[in-house]
Order: C-alpha cells, then structure tokens, then sequence
C-alpha cells in the first residue's frame, strides 16, 4: 500500500485532502478570451447515476450563469460512473450524452485568460432540483427552463430515441413508471424519497389506466423483481427496454453490478429510457406549422417578434421545440424571435424530434439607420439643388455681364464710327472750303 493510500484509509484526513483537491479555486490559464470568465463543472468521484450527475449540474451552471460565468461542464479530468479508466484525461464523459451549455468545450478554453474550477464536492449548501419539483409550481417552472435552455441531449441519441419511441410507444397513449428499486430499496439511501413497493406501483398504475384510458404502460426500472411483478400483473400492456436488470442485497450499490458493462452503453441505454419515460402521455406531432400574426414585408433590428406554432394532431407535444435560422442575423427568446443588428433576409424553421415545420422568410432592415440616410439624401439633394441654382443664377448673371459689355462695345464702336465719319465730314468739309477759296483767288486775278 502507498503512503497516499495509506493516508486515505484515515477517514479524518482522507476527509481533509478531499476537501482540499476539490476545493473551488481561481486561476489563468492564459491570454485568451480576457473579456470571459469560465466556469468549469466538477465533481467529485462516487457512485451515482447519470441523473445525479445532471442535477447538480444543473444546480452549478444556473449558479454560473446567475454570476455572469460561462459554464463548462468536465466529466474529463476525474474517475466517474461513465468514464472508462483509460479514458480519464483523454474523454469527457458529459458529451457523450449532452452538447457542452454555451457551446464551449474544455479544448476550447485552453489558455484562457479567467479559469474557476468548481468546488467538486456537493453538499447542503448547493442548489439543485429535488424531488419539490414533482410538486409543481414556480420551482418545477425554473428548472425546467434550465434544462431547456442548457442541456440539449447529443442528436445521434436524440434520432436514436425517436426511433425507439415509434417502436415501442407509437401513437398509444401510454402510463410511464419509473420505479427506483434495487440499492434504493435495500440501503434508503438519505436525501432519497421512501421508494413504493411493487404492490403499491401495481394498484396505483390499475387507478391510472382506467381513470385516463392508457392504452400501453411503459416501466423504467433496473430492478429485476419489480420488472418480474408488474409484467405479471399487466402482461402485453406492459413495455420496458430490453436491457440487463439487477436484484441487489444488503447494502449492494447497483453501480458495483454494472461493472462489466460497457459504461458509455449503460449511460445511454439509462437516458434513452428516461427520455421514453419523459415521452409517456404525449402525442408525436405529425406536422408542425411556424406563422408570424400580423406578417410584415420587413422587419425593424433589435425587434422582438411573436410566432406562432401549432401542431398536428391537437395536443401534439412540443416541449422539446427547437427553432433553426440560417445564420446569426436572428436569435430566440422565450416568446418568439428577436431581430439582431444584421440586415438582411433570413430564413426560420422549427422542428420537433424528427419533425420539421415549414419555412419563413423574414427581411430585417435598420430602419432609423434607413431614415437616417434618406435625410442626409434629402439633404444632399437639396444642397445639391441649391448648388445648381447658384451655378444657374451665376451663369445667367455672367451671361447678362457679357451681354452688356458687348452692348456697351457696340455702342462705343458705333460711337468711334459717328466719330470717325464726324471727322471725316468736317475733313471733307474743309477741303471743300479751301478748294473754293482757291478758285475764288484765281478768278479775282484774271479779271
């Protein structure tokens, strides 16, 4: 034995090393992203489930987000119930079965600038939902839109369920049981609601199926006996997976009897149960149809957009609706579509499972920008206007100078001219005259 495992057999100090390794901390892990902070999801070895995993999950990526985290889930760097040991370091076991919440995966936040690890133990102080949440109400209501929001099941299981779902449910309407047996009736673990016995599960189902009309029941259950008792009581009404199932003893952990199973195998075969479960007195939409009330040719940015979606048959469940648009122009809120600040014209569509509804076309423009712009045109039109007007009025006024300096040279050429014949008149005149007195002059001396 190691001096490490030899201090880990004291339970006080295996305690305190615990505590320590798993402690929440700060740290930078570069220069990247400075403008982000990341937080990374852990816990800490033990023996639980896949559901446990996404409950406290989902306790610590809504505590993430509430402090302006982005939160990014690490079932890589620790032991868990669905990693295989060779994989631990190399793997991460979350998205195996879950997309990562914001879209950032642990390669992805290498080097960044603004790093805390999560304290990795669960204890009273978390949040997380509870076996409350059965009871309905504002807490159903907000964790529920947790896991809408931040857990989306990968789509290979997603398609892999639909399948299964047609198969195994179809169209029937269908009572769903999940029964907790096994380890949870052997060793009442604490925290855990007091598990029902087979009898119980049995009168319970009888009330409900003739209370709503079930056509079909669908058992979600890795106990053996239970599976043995209720397909006694309801025979070929009753549907199940086909999977291993366990009977436990004492204090026996049923992850202990699962061992030899292939551990990404056992996690999906749990969730694609679980989402079967989930499925149970719901109607398949057999087509879905996306409308805007009050369509318009074009659309303002930052404008939040109603839609309506309905579906066929009446009823038809749309829990898990997703919208899809062609680009980043468009995003979703929780009453329709909100415009960004892109222009353009986009295409939005929503499907449901494998069902996919039709097509619209929505054109966004910025419309205080567009006004903007037609006032600066008009503006530039009108200046543009007055800048012809002046060039027309300086040409009118040029051509007036010119007309009468070439008025006032015609009339001093005419003038020079009248001046010129004056002179010549008063020339001729005067040679006239002297021409006379000289003749005057020769008569008077030849008498």
């Amino acid at each position: 034995m190691s001096i490490k495992q030899k201090l880990q057999s004291i339970t006080v100090l295996d305690e305190i090393y615990t505590k320590w390794k798993w402690r929440e901390r700060r740290g930078s892990w570069g220069n990247k992203h400075p403008d982000k902070t990341f937080f990374v999801v852990r816990r800490a070895y033990c023996k639980v489930g896949l559901f446990s995993h996404v409950m406290t999950n989902m306790g610590l990526v809504a505590y993430a987000v509430k402090q302006g985290y982005i939160p990014v889930i690490d079932m890589q760097n620790g032991r868990n119930t669905y990693l295989e040991e060779e994989k631990v370091g190399r793997e991460n076991a979350w998205e195996y079965y879950f997309e990562q919440p914001c879209g950032y995966r642990l390669a992805d936040i290498r080097g960044a600038k603004n790093v805390i690890l999560s304290d990795g133990l669960i204890t009273e102080k978390n949040e997380y939902p509870d076996f409350r949440v059965a009871e309905g109400g504002e807490l159903f209501d907000y964790w529920h839109n947790i896991f809408q929001k931040y857990f989306k099941v990968k789509e290979d299981i997603r398609l892999e369920y639909e399948k299964i779902r047609k198969g195994m449910l179809g169209g029937a309407k269908t009572l769903g049981i999940l029964a907790r047996g096994t380890d949870y009736v052997s060793s009442k673990p604490k925290g855990h609601p007091i598990q029902p016995t087979a009898e119980q599960m049995i009168k319970k189902a009888e009330e409900i199926v003739k209370e709503h009309s079930c056509e079909k029941i669908y058992l979600a259950t890795e106990d053996a006996d239970i599976y043995d008792r209720l397909k006694e009581a309801f025979g070929e009404a009753l549907t199940a997976p086909d999977t291993e199932r366990y009977t436990t003893k004492g204090m026996q952990n049923i992850n202990d009897l699962r061992q030899e199973k292939d551990k990404y195998q056992k996690g999906k075969e749990y969730l694609l149960s679980m989402m079967l479960l989930a499925g149970c007195g719901k109607k398949k939409a057999d087509t879905i149809t996306i409308s805007i009330p009050d369509y318009q040719e074009e659309y303002d940015i930052l404008t939040e957009i109603a839609v309506e979606v309905t579906a066929s048959p009446e009823g038809a469940d749309l829990e898990n609706l997703e919208y899809i648009v062609d680009s980043d122009g468009i995003a979703f809120s929780e009453s329709g579509i909100y415009t960004g600040d892109l222009e353009g014209t986009f295409e939005i569509r929503v499907s449901c499972g494998d069902v996919e509804s039709n097509t619209l076309t929505v054109t966004v423009v910025d419309k205080a920008g567009r006004a903007e712009a037609e006032r600066k045109a008009e503006e530039e039109r009108q200046a543009e206007e007055k800048r012809r007007a002046a060039e027309a009025a300086a040409a009118e006024a040029e051509e007036k100078r010119l007309e009468e300096e070439q008025r006032r040279a015609e009339n001093l050429a005419a003038q020079e001219e009248a001046l010129s014949e004056e002179e010549d008149r008063i020339a001729r005149e005067a040679m006239e005259d002297q021409e006379s007195g000289d003749a005057s002059i020769w008569i008077d001396s030849n008498p």
